[in-house]
C-alpha cells in the first residue's frame, strides 16, 4: 500500500523565499523536530528589536549568537523590583523565545497572568496563552484545563490568539481533528511560520505511532518549506541538518547525491541567516556521516558542495582548544639584610 501524504503537506514545485531584516535564531534547546509553540514569544521579542531598552539588547545579543550576554541580559531584567504587568508578559516572551532560564518562563507567565487577567484584555489572553505553552512540560491536563477556561475570552482576543490557542490545544491532546483545526486556523492567516509548527506537531504524531518514514519525511519538508517562506533559513538550514538529513539516510537509505544536494542546501541557508553555528553544524554533520566538503566562495549562491569521502581519507580533525599556559609562580623577594 502506498503511503499518502495528505495535500495540505504538499510542498510546491517552486515558491519565494522571504528575506526578513530582524530573525531570531531557533533556541539551542530546542529539539529541531520540536514545535514552537511560543510563535507570540518569537515576534513578540523581534517587535523589540526597533526600540530601545534591554530588551531591544536582548533581542541583538541573540541574533549575533551571544546566548549568554542574552542570558546575563534577561536575568538583570528578571531582577527588576516592580515590574509591571506588560514588562513581566515581555520578560516570560523573552525567556521563551531565546530559550534561557530553565522554569523562569513558567513562573515568569504566571506572575504576568496572575496581574493581567482582569480585565480580559489582549494582553491578558496573551499571558494566559504563554502560561499554557509553557506549562507543557509539567503536565497536559493542567494546560487543557486552562484553554478550557480561556476559551470564552478569546471573543475579546486576535485572530493569531484563536489560531495559537488551537495550536496549543493540539500539542495537548492527540486528536486529528485538534491539528486539523489549527492548521485551518493558521492557514486562514497565511501564517508560515505557525504551519511549519503543525507540520511538526503532525511528524510527532507519526513518530509516536506508525512511523511511515515517507510522512516523516513529508512532514519535515514541509516545516522546512514553511521556514524558508517565513524568512527563516536558520530554523530550516537545522530541521535540514540534524532531522531530514539523518532520515534520509538511516530510514529512507536515500542516495548519496540526494544527501549531498540536502548538506549542499543547509549549508546555502545557514550563509543565508549569517549564522556561522548552523554552517558549522552542517560541516560537522557531514563529516559524521562520511561526506568531505568543497569551498569556493562561501556565499549563498555559491554555497559549499558535498561528497562522499574517499574510503582512504582520514576524517577532518576537530580544533582542540588550546592549552592554557600554567600561570607564572609568584616569587617573593628577600627583604636586604
Amino acid at each position: 500500500m502506498t503511503e499518502q501524504l495528505d495535500a495540505k503537506w504538499h510542498v510546491p514545485d517552486s515558491y519565494d523565499i522571504t528575506e526578513r531584516t530582524i530573525a531570531l535564531p531557533p533556541p539551542a534547546a530546542l529539539l529541531p523536530t520540536a514545535p514552537m509553540l511560543g510563535i507570540l514569544s518569537v515576534r513578540a521579542l523581534e517587535d523589540q528589536a526597533t526600540g530601545t531598552g534591554l530588551f531591544a539588547l536582548v533581542t541583538w545579543q541573540t541574533i549575533a549568537g551571544a546566548s549568554a550576554l542574552a542570558a546575563l541580559t534577561l536575568d538583570q531584567l528578571a531582577h527588576t523590583p516592580d515590574l509591571a504587568g506588560i514588562e513581566l508578559l515581555t520578560l516570560g516572551h523573552a525567556y521563551v523565545a531565546t530559550g534561557t532560564g530553565e522554569g523562569a518562563a513558567f513562573e515568569i507567565a504566571q506572575r504576568a497572568r496572575k496581574i493581567l487577567k482582569q480585565p480580559v484584555t489582549p494582553q491578558s489572553i496573551e499571558a494566559s496563552l504563554l502560561l499554557a505553552s509553557t506549562a507543557l512540560p509539567y503536565g497536559v491536563e493542567r494546560v487543557r484545563t486552562l484553554l478550557d477556561m480561556l476559551e470564552p475570552e478569546l471573543a475579546q482576543g486576535t485572530d493569531e490568539h484563536l489560531a495559537v490557542h488551537a495550536l496549543i490545544r493540539a500539542a495537548a491532546d492527540p486528536s486529528p481533528a485538534r491539528l486539523d483545526d489549527a492548521h485551518t486556523k493558521l492557514a486562514a492567516l497565511d501564517d508560515a511560520f505557525g504551519l511549519a509548527q503543525c507540520a511538526l506537531l503532525a511528524y510527532a504524531r507519526e513518530l509516536e505511532t506508525t512511523k511511515r518514514p515517507a510522512l516523516l519525511r513529508g512532514y519535515l519538508e514541509h516545516a522546512i518549506y514553511r521556514y524558508e517562506l517565513d524568512g527563516r533559513p536558520d530554523w530550516a538550514a537545522r530541521t535540514i541538518t540534524h532531522s531530514l538529513v539523518p532520515l534520509l539516510i538511516s530510514e529512507l537509505k536515500a542516495p548519496a547525491l540526494e544527501v549531498t544536494d540536502l548538506l549542499a542546501r543547509a549549508a546555502a541557508l545557514a550563509v543565508q541567516a549569517r549564522s556561522q553555528l548552523a554552517l558549522k553544524s552542517v560541516f560537522r554533520t557531514a563529516s559524521k556521516l562520511g561526506y568531505a566538503a568543497t569551498v569556493n566562495t562561501l556565499n549563498e549562491f555559491d554555497p559549499p558542495s558535498f561528497a562522499p569521502r574517499a574510503a582512504n581519507a582520514a576524517p577532518p580533525q576537530e580544533e582542540a582548544p588550546k592549552a592554557k599556559k600554567p600561570a607564572a609562580k609568584k616569587t617573593k623577594k628577600k627583604a636586604a639584610s
